[in-house]
């Protein structure tokens, strides 16, 4: 009796990496203290929620580009401003993710409290399972989802219609990634890890920085021949600027200015550097902790830390590009004996992304019309809590 001839399902299955990647996530059970950092980060999402019900979502001058090139984009004018113009000064991604909400029936303002709610709580959630896949101390792993999830310079932005929310979960998610492919040399991670810092490249221009330290990365790792290193970050550049690239060759086409125009603010970069290492300072001691230190820095040194970037000594300048040097170096060299320390590299990780944006924050912004205030530091937040917390 012939035997009827049954269908090939192996043929439909993806094979290699993805296959296996496919295989493990369905044989996954999260165990009580996985769903514990996943109630946390629920908890974290509800409260930006019930903020924004509360006071309503926040709007600031640029709120009003990304809302209004959303709203644009919903009604089929493309990329344009409240005020007629092209958009062009900052880059896409924001603008499209509130239309997208908008196509289930939401306004570009409402629809930015729910994806900042749920870009906020899902950074929580990144951050302590990156915690949790390198160090042994599930002390440590809440104790840093909770400050992520109660610091000020985050959930200030993430009641705001601002980019900043989505930009740090990208930069989390693409760090995360770069690390498990610097620790297992497996190609999904470095494809997951490009194209999360695509769309953070695609959510803020100064993703160009995280795309650069990634590249940094990939050359230092070691165990690999130069070439592959070399292999592993041109795929990483290529695959990250993609979508941005074609951005700014349309800009280029509308305005001829790949980035809209700006105009030189006349800040220096030690002055920005300072401003960062200010900041930083505030966040570690809070303000009260940086005005006694005003005072006996004053006192012993005869220091004046000054809250801004116009002022201060020369010498607290240098004495800033030296410990960033410093901590640069220390970082490098952490990544390169990564054999050795199994648990301090991943410190490396974060703390050369924070390196390589400071830099290039305090070398851009002074070529713009945009001065450093707060929002600009605040995707250095997380990155250095993980840093501090693995050392």
């Amino acid at each position: 009796m012939p035997t009827s001839k049954l269908p090939d399902k192996t043929r439909a299955q993806p094979s290699g990496p993805a296959r296996d990647a496919l295989h493990r996530l369905a044989r996954y059970r999260p165990d009580r203290f996985t769903l514990l950092l996943a109630a946390l980060a629920l908890l974290s999402a509800a409260l930006v929620l019930l903020r924004g019900a509360s006071y309503g979502v926040g709007l600031q001058v640029d709120s009003a580009a990304y809302i209004s090139a959303a709203r644009n984009l919903l009604a089929g004018k493309g990329f344009v401003e409240w005020n007629g113009g092209g958009y062009e000064n900052a880059s896409p991604l924001f603008p499209l993710t509130l239309a997208f909400a908008g196509l289930f029936g939401l306004d570009a303002v409402a629809a930015a409290g729910y994806v900042n709610a749920a870009a906020f709580g899902l950074t929580v959630f990144a951050t302590a399972m990156w915690l949790h896949s390198r160090v042994r101390s599930r002390f440590l792993v809440v104790w840093a989802g909770g400050v992520c999830a109660l610091a000020p310079p985050l959930t200030y932005f993430a009641a705001e219609a601002m980019t900043e929310t989505l930009f740090i979960l990208f930069i989390v998610l693409s760090l995360f990634a770069l690390d498990r492919f610097l620790e297992s040399g497996k190609p999904l991670p470095l494809y997951l890890s490009a194209s999360c810092a695509a769309l953070a490249w695609a959510d803020r221009y100064s993703g160009i920085a995280l795309v650069a330290a990634a590249a940094l990365l990939l050359l230092l790792r070691r165990g690999a021949a130069f070439p592959t290193r070399a292999r592993n970050a041109a795929v990483f550049s290529i695959v990250a600027a993609a979508p941005v690239c074609s951005w700014m060759l349309r800009n280029f086409l509308a305005s001829g200015t790949l980035t809209g125009r700006t105009y030189p603010t006349g800040f220096t970069t030690l002055g920005s550097l300072q401003t960062a290492t200010v900041e930083f300072v505030k966040w570690s001691l809070g303000e009260s902790g940086f005005l006694y230190l005003q005072k006996a820095a004053a006192a012993v040194f005869s220091i004046e830390i000054a809250s801004n970037a116009g002022a201060g000594s020369v010498s607290l300048k240098i004495a800033v590009l030296l410990v960033l040097a410093l901590g640069t170096g220390l970082a490098i060299r952490l990544l390169r004996r990564q054999g050795h320390l199994p648990s301090w590299r991943i410190a490396a990780v974060p703390a050369v992304f924070a390196a390589v944006y400071a830099l290039f924050l305090a070398v851009a912004l002074p070529l713009t019309d945009v001065q450093l205030p707060r929002r600009y530091l605040t995707p250095l937040y997380v990155p250095a809590l993980i840093a501090a917390a693995a050392i």
